[in-house]
């Protein structure tokens, strides 16, 4: 999961190891020009590389729901978007893939829930047919009323 500098703050903080902004700021800037995190635009949040020494372009999968951030191995190379870029003159300092979705978690417990929500349905729908037919029809349809139940004393 990609952090913000104040959840690290915090992380620190409880830890005994400062608590100034200033601080994780500047640890943050170390990391990204060497190549130990990246941060994550769309959240505001840094993540640990996960292939430190590799010259890569990283491609991050955010889930909407918890986010949850995974980086793997983008098929785009810096050599075709540079190829991409000289012809406009243009110079490219840092590539940046992000793919927002939903986590394999999020999805099952999504299926989950709209498993419940269809299940309570098709169970509220049997107990009306039920209610709806059954033996409340059968006592009101076809027993005359002086054998009803209900009734304090059969009638003769």
């Amino acid at each position: 999961r990609a952090l913000g500098a104040y959840e690290i703050l915090d992380i620190l903080r409880a830890e005994g190891l400062g608590s100034q902004p200033p601080v994780v700021y500047r640890a943050l800037d170390f990391l990204l020009k060497n190549g130990f995190a990246h941060k994550i635009e769309r959240c505001n949040a840094y993540t640990a590389c996960m292939h430190v020494g590799q010259e890569h372009v990283p491609a991050f999968l955010i889930c909407k729901e918890c986010n949850a951030v995974v980086e793997t191995q983008s098929a785009v190379s810096s050599n075709f978007l540079e190829t991409a870029a000289k012809g406009t003159d243009f110079a490219i300092e840092r590539v940046v893939i992000e793919a927002e979705g939903q986590c394999p978690n999020c999805r099952k417990a999504k299926a989950w829930e709209i498993y419940g929500i269809v299940r309570r349905q098709f169970r509220n729908q049997a107990r009306r047919d039920r209610d709806d037919s059954g033996a409340k029809w059968f006592w009101k349809i076809n027993i005359p009323s002086r054998y009803h139940w209900r009734n304090q004393a059969i009638q003769r």
